[in-house]
């Protein structure tokens, strides 16, 4: 038994040895755990903090802030039922309130090893399933909440960066997040024919997950046509200015962005700038936060569109939010 035991661990180690990357599990709720994907050379590099290559307090902070903010606003809407859209209950947050559900395509910049956005899935696919759920009970009951009896549009979810190594990392965090989810679809089939689908890949395209390649250094070469002119677009960045030079390169990515949107309605009639929110969570006292502020507040003016920098305080001091839209 020794002997196998010891065979067992050499293989384990040999196998270790030879992967490229590591894993570490991330916590950001007691429902909540993500299992990430790290780049074994840029440990063995000693680069982390350099490159993003690691899990900042900052990435879970805004997570669960922006969980918390959605789960909110759900139960607020769930509450007031049909009258939800319309009430003052809704309307009186609408300036702060974050409802990830309502954009279709959700962008996370500068993602690192991609806790953010992975958790953002996490949550929105959980949403659905709920929906789906509520839909099938009302259904049955003969009674109506419109709220969520409607059909549920799909999500997408970008994650980019422009490190390779953070780009597998992530894609290989990206396929286990799939398979998770295939896996428990197809080990649930039963239970879905109860919420009322009728195979395991109901739900499958309900919530996309992509990983691509953004270098902001280069944005004005980088095709963008991976973001689609009808959809509502939110970016989502956390601890991701570091250097002075950071937040001018950051403005430059959202700024392009911002012109393609809006090169697009204005050929179309549609409203400017309004299909684009920029939620951007930095440690205060970063160097560049500052001058990053002070750049959007001016971008927004252009923009016409409305800005505020606000605490991120959930127990943890010293982190700000810039919310534009």
């Amino acid at each position: 038994d020794d002997d196998d035991s010891s065979s067992s661990r050499t293989r384990t180690e040999q196998l270790d040895a030879a992967a490229t990357t590591v894993i570490q599990s991330v916590t950001i709720d007691p429902k909540m755990s993500i299992s990430l994907h790290v780049p074994r050379v840029l440990l063995e590099d000693g680069c982390m903090a350099e490159v993003g290559g690691m899990v900042w307090d900052c990435s879970v902070i805004t997570a669960r802030y922006l969980l918390h903010q959605s789960t909110v606003y759900a139960a607020a809407a769930s509450d007031a039922n049909t009258a939800t859209i319309g009430s003052d209950r809704i309307s009186s947050t609408a300036a702060t309130s974050i409802d990830l559900m309502s954009y279709d395509h959700i962008i996370e910049l500068g993602s690192g090893l991609g806790l953010l956005g992975f958790a953002i899935h996490r949550h929105l696919r959980a949403c659905h399933r709920r929906r789906h759920r509520l839909h099938v009970l009302d259904h049955d009951n003969e009674s109506s909440v419109s709220y969520f009896n409607s059909k549920v549009k799909p999500n997408r979810i970008t994650l980019t960066d422009y490190l390779p190594e953070l780009i597998d990392a992530m894609s290989r965090t990206a396929t286990d997040e799939r398979r998770r989810f295939g896996d428990a679809l197809h080990d649930n089939t039963d239970e879905k024919k109860r919420e009322g689908g009728n195979n395991a890949n109901d739900y499958a395209n309900d919530v996309t997950l992509d990983v691509r390649r953004l270098d902001w250094s280069d944005i004005a070469t980088n095709a963008l046509d991976w973001i689609q002119f009808h959809e509502s677009t939110l970016l989502v960045a956390s601890e991701v200015l570091y250097e002075p030079c950071h937040a001018e390169l950051l403005m430059g990515c959202i700024r392009r962005i911002l012109h393609r949107n809006n090169a697009h309605c204005n050929r179309t009639n549609h409203a400017r700038s309004r299909r684009v929110r920029v939620l951007i969570a930095n440690f205060a006292d970063r160097p560049g936060w500052v001058d990053f502020c002070n750049g959007m507040t001016a971008l927004a003016d252009e923009e016409d569109m409305r800005i505020d920098v606000r605490d991120l305080d959930l127990g943890n001091g010293g982190y700000e939010l810039l919310d534009m839209r």
